[in-house]
């Protein structure tokens, strides 16, 4: 390359492009990222914007991330070469940005970039094969001495690093700046993170995550319901106790599109998603769900003729004010609060004190004394449990309808001619029924809409009132 007037020398070099500082004119002392452009038959650059060298690095590793280049596979660096901070901004903008754990990702990236850089005074060129197990280890014994962070939060952390280096890996179709979609191979092989919590246990000298086996009874999770304050997530809960679905499926359940009326199943997996390993399965239709889906539709049905509801919204139950809500996960929280204060026995004033606005840290606090002296809280997973377990316990022998139900057993070709049996997870659902309507005798508000109910005989006979009998 014929280096034109006040060009410097290349000072990094990565996939094709290499950094460059500006020695005369306008961008004296200035950094540049500069890569070679065979259509135009010349060099090009583009301005970091910056004189720090440490600060011009990082930049130009989030541009080279940003901006691939096609390559053969022989012309893929390996992790010697590609920098750290650049595996980790390729992930961030590519892929994590479209998670819902987009924040755990970036807090994770944080962390480890102030340890490697400001604790271990480590260059920001640092290499993707330079966060080795040494550096591991003694970011996890960091992580536990320093920060105080327990061995389950510092595997969650060291969980999306591991999935950086292999999404580095792999070959990539992403977003070009400069316009379309080009594929690109970060690196030929992913270095290995390990983020396993019993390794960080044992590395760190800290006590191990204890699986947590706790299930509440019937009665609890009826408090737990009183408890909740605003329509759409009471409504969130009743499908999760229906359908036993990730948070994620819920939220996104439309049931006048994947409800299969006439066959009486639900599809969790909309049309067009593609299935991940968190399997979204089709199941039956409850006679407790099929009673509120009619009920929430002919609500939404008046809402559109009034024009206080778009019509794409119809089938979306989970609303305020006439949208659709993207996540009820601190209304949830709160619910849960005002549960485990009901169930320590706290007075009313003292829980309306610690669950208003302003008195986060001092409810936070509270409930982490009602932790130690053993209360838990009620959470979506929790949720899912207690109907697996409880479901279970009725009738252990339809183990293999359960895993079905939660998503456990692929459906494959052949077991989806099941669907037209009309017995097809009939079992579930009739104890899915059972459940819920033994949680509404312990309820003092309605856990179905009667009147409907009662036309809709998918599954065991409309709830009766009272404390009902007693499962599990």
């Amino acid at each position: 390359m014929r280096r034109g007037r006040g060009r410097g020398e290349r000072l990094l070099e990565l996939a094709g492009y290499w950094l460059e500082q500006r020695s005369d004119g306008r961008g004296a002392g200035y950094y540049y990222a500069c890569w070679y452009d065979a259509g135009r038959g010349r060099n090009r650059r583009v301005s970091l914007k910056t004189a720090g060298r440490a600060e011009a690095e990082k930049r130009f590793a989030a541009f080279v991330a940003t901006r691939p280049l096609r390559s053969r596979l022989e012309d893929v660096p390996s992790p010697r070469q590609v920098l750290l901070f650049a595996v980790f901004e390729h992930y961030l903008r590519a892929r994590a940005a479209k998670l819902r754990s987009r924040g755990q990702a970036e807090t994770a990236v944080a962390y480890v970039q102030e340890f490697l850089v400001d604790v271990k005074g480590l260059p920001a060129t640092i290499k993707a094969d330079g966060f080795g197990l040494d550096l591991q280890m003694d970011f996890v014994r960091w992580c536990a001495d320093k920060r105080g962070h327990s061995a389950a939060y510092i595997a969650r952390m060291l969980n999306p690093i591991s999935a950086a280096m292999h999404f580095a890996a792999k070959e990539q179709a992403v977003e070009d700046p400069a316009g379309g979609m080009r594929t690109v191979k970060l690196m030929s092989e992913a270095p290995v993170v390990h983020f396993y919590a019993d390794w960080v246990a044992k590395t760190a000298g800290i006590a191990a995550p204890q699986k947590r086996d706790w299930v509440p009874e019937v009665e609890q999770m009826a408090r737990f319901i009183d408890c909740i304050g605003e329509e759409h997530v009471f409504r969130f809960w009743m499908i999760l106790l229906n359908t036993w679905a990730r948070p994620e499926a819920v939220m996104e359940l439309d049931l006048r599109r994947q409800v299969r009326e006439r066959a009486g199943l639900v599809d969790l997996n909309p049309g067009g998603r593609l299935q991940t390993l968190k399997r979204r399965p089709i199941i039956r239709l409850t006679r407790n769900l099929a009673a509120w889906r009619a009920h929430w539709l002919a609500e939404a049905a008046a809402l559109v003729e009034a024009g206080k509801l778009a019509k794409e919204l119809v089938g979306r139950p989970i609303r305020r004010g006439g949208r659709a809500v993207e996540d009820c996960k601190k209304a949830i929280e709160l619910a849960s609060c005002r549960w485990m204060f009901s169930d320590a026995g706290l007075s009313r004033d003292e829980i309306e004190r610690l669950t208003g606005r302003g008195a986060d840290k001092a409810r936070w606090h509270k409930v982490g004394e009602l932790r130690q002296a053993g209360f838990e809280p009620i959470t979506p997973r929790i949720a899912r449990t207690f109907m697996a377990t409880t479901v279970t316990n009725l009738n252990p022998e339809i183990e293999a309808q359960i895993a079905t139900w939660l998503g456990h057993r692929e459906q494959t070709t052949t077991s989806l001619y099941q669907l037209t049996n009309r017995n097809y997870l009939r079992a579930v659902a009739e104890l899915t029924d059972k459940v819920i309507d033994e949680i509404a005798g312990f309820c003092k508000r309605p856990l179905a809409p009667a009147p409907t109910q009662s036309e809709l005989p998918l599954g065991a006979p409309p709830p009766k009132r009272g404390r009902g009998v007693k499962v599990g």
